[in-house]
Protein backbone atom coordinates (compact mmCIF):
# COMPACT_ATOMS: atom_id res chain seq x y z
CA UNK A 1 0.00 0.00 0.00
CA UNK A 2 3.19 2.07 0.06
CA UNK A 3 1.77 3.75 3.38
CA UNK A 4 3.55 6.70 4.89
CA UNK A 5 2.89 9.05 8.11
CA UNK A 6 0.23 11.84 7.51
CA UNK A 7 1.23 14.79 9.40
CA UNK A 8 0.22 18.20 8.83
CA UNK A 9 4.18 19.92 8.85
CA UNK A 10 4.69 16.92 6.16
CA UNK A 11 4.18 16.82 2.10
CA UNK A 12 1.05 16.29 1.16
CA UNK A 13 1.84 12.63 0.37
CA UNK A 14 3.60 11.85 4.07
CA UNK A 15 6.46 11.04 5.37
CA UNK A 16 8.19 7.99 4.52
CA UNK A 17 9.73 5.45 7.07
CA UNK A 18 13.22 4.66 6.10
CA UNK A 19 12.80 1.36 8.66
CA UNK A 20 8.82 0.63 6.81
CA UNK A 21 6.32 0.67 9.00
CA UNK A 22 6.48 -2.31 11.09
CA UNK A 23 4.31 -4.39 13.74
CA UNK A 24 6.36 -3.01 16.79
CA UNK A 25 6.42 0.22 15.45
CA UNK A 26 2.66 0.22 14.91
CA UNK A 27 2.67 -1.36 18.74
CA UNK A 28 4.06 1.85 20.44
CA UNK A 29 1.38 4.08 19.02
CA UNK A 30 -2.61 4.65 20.08
CA UNK A 31 -3.34 6.19 16.65
CA UNK A 32 -1.78 6.28 13.55
CA UNK A 33 -2.98 8.38 10.43
CA UNK A 34 -1.36 7.22 6.93
CA UNK A 35 -1.75 8.61 3.45
CA UNK A 36 -1.81 4.84 0.99
CA UNK A 37 -2.03 4.41 -2.73
CA UNK A 38 -5.69 4.17 -2.01
CA UNK A 39 -5.82 7.24 -0.07
CA UNK A 40 -5.62 8.16 3.79
CA UNK A 41 -6.51 5.48 6.42
CA UNK A 42 -6.58 6.08 10.26
CA UNK A 43 -5.75 3.61 12.54
CA UNK A 44 -6.91 3.34 16.23
CA UNK A 45 -5.00 0.77 18.17
CA UNK A 46 -7.94 1.25 20.86
CA UNK A 47 -10.65 2.91 19.82
CA UNK A 48 -12.52 5.70 22.22
CA UNK A 49 -14.91 3.98 24.23
CA UNK A 50 -13.21 0.59 23.67
CA UNK A 51 -10.38 -1.33 25.72
CA UNK A 52 -8.79 -2.11 22.46
CA UNK A 53 -9.02 -5.73 20.27
CA UNK A 54 -10.53 -8.06 22.33
CA UNK A 55 -13.11 -6.28 23.18
CA UNK A 56 -13.96 -5.85 19.87
CA UNK A 57 -13.49 -9.60 19.03
CA UNK A 58 -16.91 -11.09 20.69
CA UNK A 59 -18.80 -8.52 17.74
CA UNK A 60 -16.18 -8.37 15.26
CA UNK A 61 -17.14 -8.98 11.17
CA UNK A 62 -15.38 -10.44 8.62
CA UNK A 63 -15.78 -8.88 4.79
CA UNK A 64 -14.29 -9.87 1.75
CA UNK A 65 -11.90 -7.66 0.20
CA UNK A 66 -10.00 -8.86 -2.77
CA UNK A 67 -10.44 -11.98 -2.34
CA UNK A 68 -9.45 -11.73 1.55
CA UNK A 69 -11.03 -11.96 4.28
CA UNK A 70 -10.84 -8.75 6.50
CA UNK A 71 -12.47 -8.69 10.44
CA UNK A 72 -13.60 -5.51 11.06
CA UNK A 73 -15.25 -3.74 14.20
CA UNK A 74 -19.13 -4.32 14.00
CA UNK A 75 -21.00 -1.06 13.10
CA UNK A 76 -22.57 -1.24 16.73
CA UNK A 77 -18.82 -0.74 18.03
CA UNK A 78 -17.88 2.11 15.57
CA UNK A 79 -21.02 3.72 16.87
CA UNK A 80 -20.24 3.01 20.24
CA UNK A 81 -16.63 4.55 19.61
CA UNK A 82 -18.13 7.71 17.77
CA UNK A 83 -20.48 8.64 20.89
CA UNK A 84 -17.44 8.10 23.76
CA UNK A 85 -15.01 10.17 21.22
CA UNK A 86 -17.51 12.96 21.04
CA UNK A 87 -16.05 14.69 18.35
CA UNK A 88 -17.70 16.80 16.12
CA UNK A 89 -17.15 14.86 13.26
CA UNK A 90 -18.27 11.82 15.15
CA UNK A 91 -21.21 13.49 16.31
CA UNK A 92 -22.58 14.27 12.75
CA UNK A 93 -22.40 10.96 10.96
CA UNK A 94 -23.89 9.20 13.95
CA UNK A 95 -27.53 9.67 13.14
CA UNK A 96 -26.83 8.04 9.80
CA UNK A 97 -25.01 5.06 11.23
CA UNK A 98 -27.88 4.41 13.59
CA UNK A 99 -30.33 4.20 10.89
CA UNK A 100 -27.97 2.08 8.61
CA UNK A 101 -28.08 -0.44 11.82
CA UNK A 102 -31.58 -0.18 12.46
CA UNK A 103 -32.06 -1.51 9.22
CA UNK A 104 -29.51 -4.34 9.43
CA UNK A 105 -31.92 -5.49 12.06
CA UNK A 106 -28.91 -5.62 14.58
CA UNK A 107 -28.79 -3.14 16.76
Amino acid sequence: MNARFRVSDAPADGVEIPSGITADLLATMVTVTLWTDAGPLDIAMRPDGTTGYADLLDAVVVIQYRGRDVPVASLADVIRSKEAAGRQKDLLVLPALRAHLKRQGTE
